[in-house]
């Protein structure tokens, strides 16, 4: 709790700063009065979240036994400046007809849905309906944690250089040299 309260008032993540601590009471009368303030310093640090993907795809693809947290996969933390727990996202393959939510950590005590079903783009909604995808494919699913947005897409990767037939332009990559998975895992 000190930690958040320095992140708060400023005192920047991974810095020393101090903090002006003091106690309020209240007699049951109504009579308020504060302490002398005490001068706290704090080496602050950012709390690692982590996000999971629990849902009804995850013993048909090897990730687990359907709606886990305990064993779902987990995001991705976007480590540029700026985004660091605040963005993540994975890469994934979704069968379609198959929902899924968010988790933040292994349990079902923080967790986020849709707040329109079907939507590709939208709000994060705490304990939400599920998210889906139209058909079978390889998706990234990217979250902002400051702003609850989220975002599916068809998650396109693929292989530029010299030894593949796109070369080195990544508009050449699809769908010829795109990533695809030869068998399970």
């Amino acid at each position: 709790e000190m930690n958040a309260t320095a992140l708060n008032l400023g005192v920047v993540g991974g810095t020393i700063g101090k903090v002006a601590y003091r106690i309020k009471s209240t007699t049951a009368s109504g009579v308020v009065t504060f302490s002398n303030i005490v001068l706290v310093t704090i080496q602050t640090y950012f709390p690692v979240r982590r996000f999971y993907l629990p849902g009804g795809y995850q013993s048909i693809t090897n990730n687990g036994d359907d709606w886990t947290p305990e064993n779902a996969p987990e995001f991705i933390r976007d480590l540029r400046p700026g985004l660091v727990n605040d963005m993540y996202y994975i890469y994934i393959f979704i069968p379609s007809g198959n929902g899924f939510k968010i988790t933040q950590g292994r349990s079902w005590n923080i967790n986020f849905g849709s707040s329109v079903d079907g939507s590709m783009v939208g709000d994060l909604k705490a304990g939400g309906g599920d998210l889906t995808v139209p058909t079978d494919g390889y998706y990234r699913i990217s979250i902002n944690a400051a702003t609850l947005k989220y975002e599916i897409r068809e998650g396109r990767m693929g292989f530029v250089g010299g030894a593949t037939g796109a070369g080195w332009n990544p508009p050449n990559v699809f769908p010829t040299y795109a990533l695809g998975a030869a068998a399970t895992n």
